[in-house]
């Protein structure tokens, strides 16, 4: 991959080298300030793409056909789910469509080839009742810090990596509002703590030394900023305690929409606070939470409970 990492091109010509278009692709990418996890994914997505059509001795973009592309995502689906080989998907129309973008007189061959189907079953994500028991067993090591983390994670609707880079100055304990600087897409948001987490989290700050705004909210042992291994260590220890599966980090997300619309929060609000840029998934949690209230009609319906008719 050490190849698209190291591109200072940036005019491509039609006729250019593979190679060069994705240095190109990668660099128009950087320059319009996408985050590095966003880059990572497309230079480990199409270096992957590259090896297969550099063994089919093609070295040009122009001699790809949409044939190639097409047995391409069709082998990925030996070995990936659906959504794994939309994602793959996903990164080649991105690529050939700047590459169409930046060329004269290109047949863009990705223009023929139907995406992937993906099935978007709604996830609930962990429940609050098992929230509750990860809590109940932080009773040893650092206990008021993990009480916070994970009362903070369900409270606040954070993806992982935006709550691991919450900083001191970041969280006002007065109204719960906390600043997500970068979130995806390196947007800037606005999430909330409330009552109950924000006297938790108070309780955990209150055994740290030194407190900085530039400070890390979330800490190990050692001073260090918390790591996505460590949060998810934290959750696995936690749920060994609590006798309960072990939840993803995610989970925690999808658990916050739910029961945000479970107890009558809009989703226009929902979708501000998670920082998606459509409704299509603050729909699927919507979902989740209409068939609560079909099964909660039926068992308490006054007509069903009466012979009518």
């Amino acid at each position: 991959m050490s190849e698209l990492k190291t591109n200072h091109r940036i005019f491509i010509l039609i006729d250019g080298p593979l190679d060069e278009a994705l240095e190109g692709f990668i660099t128009d990418r950087r320059s319009r300030g996408l985050s590095p996890r966003t880059i990572d994914f497309y230079i480990e997505k199409l270096s992957r793409f590259r090896k297969y059509i550099l063994e089919k001795g093609i070295l040009k973009v122009v001699e790809i056909s949409t044939v190639d592309i097409r047995l391409y995502l069709l082998g990925l689906s030996e070995t990936c789910n659906n959504g794994g080989v939309h994602a793959h998907y996903r990164a080649l129309r991105s690529f050939f469509n700047w590459w169409e973008n930046e060329s004269e007189e290109y047949h863009n061959p990705i223009k023929k080839v139907s995406p992937p189907k993906v099935v978007n079953n709604p996830k609930e994500g962990i429940l609050i009742d098992d929230v509750m028991k990860l809590v109940s067993v932080c009773k040893t090591g650092l206990a008021e810090r993990d009480k916070a983390i994970l009362l903070s994670l369900v409270d606040t609707g954070c993806r992982a990596s935006e709550f691991l880079s919450i900083n001191i100055g970041d969280i006002d304990l007065v109204n719960g509002e906390i600043r997500i600087l970068h979130g995806k897409g390196d947007k800037y948001r606005t999430v909330y703590l409330g009552r109950n987490s924000r006297r938790v989290v108070r309780r955990y700050l209150k055994t740290r030394k030194e407190l900085f705004n530039h400070s890390p909210l979330w800490i190990t042992n050692d001073g260090c900023r918390l790591s996505f291994s460590g949060l998810r260590q934290i959750i696995r220890r936690r749920a060994v305690d609590a006798k309960i599966e072990v939840p993803g980090t995610h989970d925690f997300r999808r658990c916050f929409a739910i029961e945000f619309l479970r107890n009558e929060g809009d989703i226009f609000t929902l979708q501000r606070i998670l920082g998606h840029s459509s409704l299509e998934m603050v729909r699927r949690y919507l979902a989740i939470a209409k068939t609560d209230c079909e099964i909660a009609h039926r068992k308490a319906s006054p007509v069903d409970r009466w012979n009518v008719g």
